[in-house]
């Protein structure tokens, strides 16, 4: 078992991110008084007091999921679980007013899903596959740096990204023809950034 103290003491951190549990994502009264008293903890025991605080939305369930946080908070719809996710993020997380950054990958992930592939970003019910992976990744590196994606090397085709880091075979991707992950993943990240 680790605690978070231990973790916050194991290096002077840039950044400090903090994400609520899938289970509960667009859970509104799951929030507090459990996030101020999160925020006021880690300011407590963070070793570099100049690092800021993000917050990084999860996403909501795959279409097919069965999860108790669907069927009994959103009526086991995943779209009503998706608008539970913003709402959470608007009423929320947003007017406490103690992250720097808001990682919007919930809009990201939502914004791919409503394209050709459909859920072809997850790999079961709540984890993202590969693809889904980069979406969320190069969502996390633009809201942080605010830099655009074309930097970071994204010329491999699906099929090539899932060879290398072993996702072949995953539904929803490895099934569908290659296709250029730059410019791909730049539309989907610059329609998520415009949601946010």
């Amino acid at each position: 078992d680790v605690s978070l103290e231990w973790c916050l003491a194991q290096r002077e951190w840039d950044v400090i991110t903090m994400q609520q549990g899938s289970a509960k994502s667009g859970i509104a009264d799951t929030s507090q008084p459990h996030l101020d008293e999160l925020i006021a903890f880690v300011n407590q025991h963070k070793t570099n007091p100049d690092a800021p605080l993000a917050f990084f939305s999860s996403w909501r369930h795959h279409s097919t999921s069965g999860r108790d946080a669907l069927m009994t908070h959103f009526e086991g719809d995943v779209l009503v679980m998706g608008e539970g996710v913003r709402y959470f993020m608007r009423d929320q997380i947003v007017p406490a007013g103690d992250f720097k950054w808001i990682i919007p990958a919930s809009t990201a992930v939502e914004n791919a899903s409503t394209g050709y592939m459909g859920d072809g970003f997850f790999r079961d019910e709540v984890h993202l596959n590969g693809m889904g992976r980069v979406i969320a990744a190069c969502t996390f590196y633009t809201s942080l740096f605010g830099k655009p994606i074309e930097k970071l090397g994204l010329e491999k085709t699906r099929d090539s990204y899932d060879a290398e880091y072993g996702v072949a075979g995953e539904e929803g991707i490895s099934d569908t023809p290659g296709i250029d992950l730059s410019e791909e993943v730049r539309e989907l990240i610059v329609a998520a950034a415009n949601a946010a």
